[in-house]
């Protein structure tokens, strides 16, 4: 038997931090068909249920259109459960839905729950953005089934009382004979031993959105051998565009062409291609010929990318010093910015627009 465990595909996100309207539309369409893609390679490769761990969807504020098409999808692969417990961005999405729902769609609600699925028992319920110490004081599981528990949240040993985010007290689900735990939340796949019998697992997002996403995203595929009671695990990665934010130290006595070439060989080591997004960070101290630069590179490598962005965190070549005891505009406008209370970062960064200003440069933020 196969169950796929997926969670975090936010659904109808707001891109709009590192994309334009339009590119936010379409990246949307991208999240959803790339879940109908996992539930087809479910469907492929005989998968008999799909455990949907929290935040399906970005809001509990969702377009009819999108719920329609989600809702289509698991009508249309009426061969596969799907079972659903909402996080703690989609926890309310439903509640006013006038619609129908299929039959294949099992939604946990506020109350702890169980269904058998072959010879599995999966269970599970929301969290209500509350620790659940009381709650899991009360679970158990038959101990000759093999057991699923679906949460979403973070896990703790302890439930800290001062912290409203949902909490997962693992020391509460120990010797319950659980043996797989499968958690939403947490963006990164990983997984642990929960106790001698059982683990717990993040499968991570279905796709990385922003930076804080990077690397591999995608599902977990549980293989359960249902004679021997045991669960294999595979991590299966299913993005269409990866994210890579790399740091590059920069050297003053760099030249242009030194600092592309090396920008250039940083992306061809990390293997990204034209489908992915890409942050380099360029830190050490810069020239101000290089600094000038990087609009034009930036626009350069844009071209190459699906999103391309340069983030500048040098210190730029002291090359202003010279006017600094100067009795000419230059040099009083060095001395009224270094005598104000500016962070050095923004004192370096206005004088270096006030001189491209007065000596006639076009003004460029390349953050």
């Amino acid at each position: 038997m196969k169950i796929i465990h997926c969670a975090d595909v936010h659904l109808s996100s707001n891109l709009m931090t590192n994309l334009d309207k339009e590119r936010a539309k379409n990246r949307n369409i991208e999240l959803l068909m790339n879940f109908e893609r996992m539930v087809e390679y479910a469907e492929e490769n005989f998968v008999q249920a799909i455990m949907l761990v929290g935040d399906l969807f970005d809001d509990t504020v969702v377009s009819s259109y999108i719920l329609q098409q989600v809702l289509d999808i698991i009508k249309i692969h009426e061969e596969i459960d799907f079972f659903y417990v909402r996080g703690n961005h989609d926890r309310t999405v439903f509640e006013d839905w006038t619609g129908s729902f299929p039959d294949n769609l099992i939604l946990f609600q506020k109350h702890f729950k169980s269904f058998l699925c072959g010879e599995v028992v999966i269970s599970g319920m929301e969290c209500e953005g509350v620790c659940l110490d009381q709650t899991l004081e009360q679970v158990d599981f038959v101990e000759d089934k093999i057991n699923i528990m679906m949460l979403h949240g973070r896990v703790v040993e302890k439930c800290e009382a001062s912290v409203l985010e949902d909490q997962i007290p693992l020391s509460k689900l120990r010797n319950k004979h659980i043996d797989y735990l499968a958690l939403g939340h947490i963006h990164s796949y990983s997984e642990k031993r929960l106790d001698e019998r059982g683990r717990y697992c993040y499968s991570g997002c279905l796709e990385g959105r922003g930076f804080d996403e990077c690397g591999q995203k995608g599902f977990v595929l549980l293989d359960i051998v249902e004679e021997s009671k045991k669960i294999r695990t595979t991590f299966l990665p299913f993005t269409k565009r990866m994210l890579y934010e790399e740091q590059l130290a920069m050297d003053a006595e760099m030249t242009k062409a030194d600092m592309e070439e090396l920008i250039k060989q940083k992306l061809y080591k990390i293997g990204c291609n034209k489908e992915d997004y890409v942050k380099i960070k360029l830190t050490g101290e810069m020239s101000q010929d290089c600094q000038r630069y990087l609009w034009y590179l930036k626009k350069k490598f844009e071209q190459k990318y699906y999103y391309f962005q340069v983030v500048d965190e040098t210190n730029i070549k002291d090359e202003y010093h010279q006017f600094a005891e100067q009795e000419t505009l230059k040099g009083e406008f060095i001395r009224l910015v270094e005598g104000s209370t500016y962070s050095e970062s923004d004192k370096r960064e206005i004088i270096r627009l006030g001189m491209n200003a007065l000596t006639g440069e076009e003004l460029e933020i390349c953050n």
